[in-house]
């Protein structure tokens, strides 16, 4: 049975934002049947907005269900039977729920980006740099990048992504990672007192180089290379070649070359007893495992030296 209280109440439509219905209290008090006013005793009465609708909530605000009192002027007084209805619409201080209609609310959507691969241009970039690095370690060709089944592994393991071209590899890739370890090497070498040694040997052409490198807290260099093809390998040909590299050295990667190391050809014995007159400080011997490789091909009879040379191109 509706109760004196339910008959007195009416409630205008409900506001829907988003979906979800925010009871606003706009209530209209009659007095019972129409005629008859509100008893005297009644001198305070407290409204509470009942609904089954949770609190809504727009932009992080919470607007809050209303719960209102209404007294009798002096509290002793009933309202007069001429105030058949008395409307009463709720005040607050939130937002109002239709201004913030035409803003924009969070959605519900699910972000995709956590499902997309993206290779921006950073990503690029390093990516490109670690397959020029394999390359280089590799010492293999550079026209491998571009072969069929490199490029297919790479789009298995990153879809979206394309290798570097082997003019790449040997333009700016090659540059950018020449700067990139020379800087390293100018970290660990500045300031460092270091072993230079230096070496000759033929490459896949057989060309004559001869390649200069720096020891350092156990750690090897590589500083220099220079084709020797157009020059004879004198003593002092030699000798140019290592005080060049002790000056660029220095310059470069701010190390103190403080010894130096060679192979035991004659030449390179005289060529140490040159540095040594130009500076009785520097250290200068030969390499001490070449030294033993002359002594095993004196002592080894030819026909077991020409054996093992014969596995080794076997192998």
């Amino acid at each position: 049975m509706q109760s004196h209280a339910d008959r007195c109440f009416s409630i205008v439509p409900d506001v829907a934002v988003e979906g979800v219905v925010n009871k606003k209290a706009r209530l209209s008090l009659h007095t019972g049947d129409g005629s008859q006013p509100i008893p005297s005793t009644s001198s305070a009465i407290e409204i509470a907005e009942t609904t089954d609708q949770p609190d809504v909530a727009v932009e992080g605000v919470v607007h809050k269900k209303a719960r209102l009192a209404l007294h009798t002027g002096d509290g002793s007084q009933p309202i007069p039977s001429t105030s058949s209805a008395i409307e009463i619409a709720e005040t607050t201080d939130q937002p109002d729920v239709a201004s913030m209609s035409n803003k924009q609310h969070p959605t519900l959507q699910t972000d995709l980006g956590g499902f997309v691969q993206k290779t921006d241009t950073a990503m690029k970039s390093k990516l490109d740099q670690q397959i020029a690095r394999f390359v280089y370690a590799s010492n293999i060709s550079f026209s491998t990048v571009e072969h069929p089944e490199f490029v297919k592994l790479v789009n298995m393991l990153r879809e979206g992504y394309s290798p570097p071209s082997r003019k790449t590899l040997a333009g700016t890739l090659l540059d950018k990672t020449t700067t990139d370890l020379e800087d390293v090497m100018r970290k660990k070498l500045l300031g460092k007192d270091c072993t230079l040694v230096q070496d000759g040997w033929s490459n896949i052409h057989n060309d004559p180089v001869s390649a200069i490198c720096l020891h350092a807290d156990g750690e090897a260099f590589f500083l220099e290379a220079v084709d020797t093809s157009s020059n004879k390998k004198t003593a002092e040909y030699c000798k140019t070649l290592v005080q060049k590299a002790m000056v660029s050295a220095e310059e470069k990667y701010g190390c103190h070359v403080r010894n130096i190391v060679t192979d035991n050809a004659k030449s390179m014995e005289k060529m140490r007893q040159k540095l040594q007159e130009d500076d009785e400080d520097l250290i200068v011997y030969g390499r001490s495992s070449h030294i033993l490789n002359l002594l095993g091909q004196s002592l080894t009879p030819s026909s077991v030296i020409k054996h093992i040379v014969d596995v080794q191109k076997y192998f």
